[in-house]
């Protein structure tokens, strides 16, 4: 039952609100002062939301503030995301540090390293959390999904509690449960009396150290990290060897504007699945939507490549030397593979580098066609 809710959760995370009219931003520091009558696809260092959208605000950046109200969904992915004002809609947001401040009508989903939910928020539909520390002060009218390191309930849950807990929790005496109240975990959770109004349940997780690996990491998790490593280093010999300046290229556009290309890689991961779905239920327009598919799919797997080269790129050039253009690409490949380990906050750093690079791999592709294209070749 845990996988199925994991699986329905990522999938509506990663399906956006479908629009046809919208505004794009991107820049180091967006500030948005004036209001917003559709909607809003945003990338940037810092972002502040200042005025009102009047329709649903996708963003991806360092720090993300909204300050002021959305009228339909957020969609939001960031170091640290912080929602000061009320949502009309759902929201699906993913980072290091989520606080909740303002009210949610709908359901509420969020992967973070650490989420706060203050105590005069209101989420009027459910909540569904993966993340270390969480933290619930306010009212959850809906139930509460989730796995967490460590679980805290300050506050009101108006349906159920499915929770698995790897650490501890916490039940204040004031909090309140109106419906059942379920854990996984390897140690009883002290529930005081009259908080919770249906059945206490635990199932209790008794898995040995040598299972869980170490901080969650197994033998297994290795192993399959390490078969993945090996792929993409052999990919990235391929290319270093019959087309190695593509590498120099691409990274130079991921330096010289991290944003902008983090921008295009997030509106390509948006459009072209939703654009080939589509696609796919005409009758014309199926073969186009199968191909775009799968050339999407292939160049997202190629671009880990490219953003291995990144990475090791820029250490080179920190600490100086010269490396052979693949070595520069198992060095970073191996360094995203170790950050990939680290549960949530890694997963979303070597995301962000991948974004970015997928985003400058596009435009690369693009400027290759723009130049066959005059050289008459089509």
């Amino acid at each position: 039952m845990k996988k199925i809710i994991l699986m329905i959760a990522i999938l509506s995370f990663m399906m956006p609100a479908t629009s046809f009219a919208a505004s794009i931003m991107t820049g180091n520091n967006v500030n948005i002062k004036d209001a917003v009558s559709e909607n809003i696809y945003v990338s940037g260092g810092a972002i502040d939301v200042g005025s009102p959208v009047n329709g649903d605000f996708v963003s991806i950046g360092g720090s993300i503030e909204i300050e002021n109200d959305v009228a339909g969904s957020v969609l939001a992915a960031g170091g640290t995301i912080n929602i000061a004002a009320n949502v009309k809609g759902s929201v699906r947001a993913a980072g290091g540090q989520i606080f909740i401040k303002g009210n949610i009508d709908k359901d509420l989903l969020v992967f973070g390293g650490s989420v706060d939910i203050a105590e005069n928020s209101v989420i009027g539909g459910d909540l569904i959390v993966y993340g270390g520390d969480i933290k619930i002060n306010g009212v959850v009218h809906g139930n509460v999904y989730g796995n967490t390191t460590s679980f805290r309930l300050m506050g009101l849950v108006g349906g159920n509690v499915n929770i698995a807990i790897r650490n501890y929790a916490r039940i204040a005496d004031n909090a309140r449960v109106n419906g059942d109240f379920i854990y996984t975990s390897s140690s009883i959770v002290y529930v005081p009396d009259n908080v919770v109004g249906g059945h206490i349940k635990r199932n209790e997780s008794s898995k040995k150290w040598q299972e869980k690996g170490f901080l969650g990491i197994t033998l297994g998790d290795i192993f399959s990290g390490f078969l993945k490593f090996l792929t993409l280093a052999l990919i990235g010999l391929l290319i270093s060897l019959f087309i190695h300046d593509e590498f120099n290229k691409t990274s130079a556009l991921v330096k010289k504007s991290f944003w902008k290309y983090l921008g295009i890689g997030f509106l390509a991961m948006v459009a072209v699945p939703i654009a080939s779905v589509i696609l796919l239920f005409t009758i014309i327009g199926a073969p186009i939507g199968l191909i775009a598919g799968a050339m999407f799919l292939i160049m997202g797997y190629i671009t880990k490549v490219f953003a291995g080269f990144f990475v090791g790129d820029l250490i080179i050039r920190k600490i100086g030397g010269k490396w052979h253009t693949w070595l520069k690409t198992v060095l970073g490949l191996t360094i995203i593979t170790i950050v990939g380990f680290v549960p949530l906050i890694g997963w979303l750093a070597v995301f962000i580098v991948w974004l970015a690079s997928f985003g400058a791999f596009i435009a690369r592709k693009y400027q290759a066609f723009k130049f066959l294209e005059g050289k008459k070749f089509f």
